[in-house]
């Protein structure tokens, strides 16, 4: 029997295998790509924050400080779940939408430790 090569495509997804078909592999690969680079310069930036902001004697403990501040956000993705469970999808995008306005609002209120900002902290003096 021959085989339709058209045929085999059901729903987007290949027939025998879990993969998508039309090349979204391909797509997806690029977003993760995108997003990883997006979060690693995101914790280069945050480390770089914390070692210009403290003196060497703080330091270890601003790290541990950002690491326990940043526990609670390991369990956003359930938190996430129950809210559009609960209240729905529109609810949740106008929540991320506030919440990184706020974000954006207080990430630029914060000082520069190189311009000698005194409400920077101890290495203000340097």
């Amino acid at each position: 029997m021959a085989r339709n090569v058209h045929s085999e495509a059901l729903h987007g997804f290949e027939r025998d295998r879990d993969v998508p078909a039309h090349g979204a592999e391909h797509r997806n690969m690029r977003y993760g790509i995108l997003h990883g680079a997006f979060f690693h310069a995101m914790i280069v930036g945050f480390n770089g924050y914390i070692l210009e902001l403290g003196t060497p004697e703080i330091r270890p403990m601003l790290f541990a400080l950002e690491g326990t501040l940043l526990f609670p956000l390991y369990f956003m993705p359930f938190l996430g779940g129950w809210i559009a469970d609960t209240c729905g999808y529109t609810a949740l995008v106008l929540l991320g939408i506030a919440l990184v306005s706020t974000a954006l609002i207080v990430a630029t209120t914060l000082c520069e430790p190189r311009r000698g900002d005194p409400a920077c902290g101890p290495c203000a003096d340097a």
